[in-house]
């Protein structure tokens, strides 16, 4: 009997896990940005997928937001008010940074990050984590209610930058 229930819910389900495969935005998505999408969040639905002279732009529906600046290298992930993948914070940052990721017990608490050819720069709950690459250094900046809005972020690098 528990098989038969498994196997209801599974074909219930196939659909939806397939939608994200078989749609338009997904085929339009070159191979390597496939591949970065199914592997850090398979069964995703592509709600909108768009390329210009500035980069990829993947959002997932009712997920991630990803910003590609060439097929093969992402710039940003932006979480969208849910932590990003563990497994894309193991795979994806320098050793340094995972370390201390680790160390703080951070790794489930990423929910944006950006790169360029200096930094990476990660948004927590209630923090901003900046790694150096140059440096290998990580710097800190704890967010104040108070001093919340006199936080910058470098357009270039911010996941919340408007794409469109």
């Amino acid at each position: 009997m528990r098989s038969f229930w498994y196997a209801i819910i599974v074909l219930s389900c196939l659909p939806v896990m397939l939608s994200g495969c078989n749609s338009e935005e997904w085929k339009s998505m070159p191979d390597s940005i496939q591949r970065f999408v199914s592997h850090y969040y398979p069964g995703a639905v592509i709600e909108s997928y768009y390329d210009n002279s500035s980069g990829y732009y993947v959002d997932i529906k009712d997920g991630a937001s990803i910003v590609f600046s060439v097929p093969d290298a992402w710039q940003s992930l932006n979480g969208n008010g849910v932590t990003l993948p563990r497994i894309f914070i193991e795979n994806e940052m320098p050793v340094t940074l995972y370390r201390y990721l680790l160390e703080t017990e951070s790794v489930a608490g990423v929910y944006a990050v950006a790169r360029d050819a200096r930094v990476y720069r990660l948004t927590m709950f209630d923090s901003d984590l900046v790694y150096n690459i140059s440096t290998d250094k990580i710097t800190y900046t704890k967010w104040d209610s108070s001093a919340s809005s006199s936080i910058s972020r470098s357009p270039s690098l911010s996941p919340y930058a408007i794409r469109r």
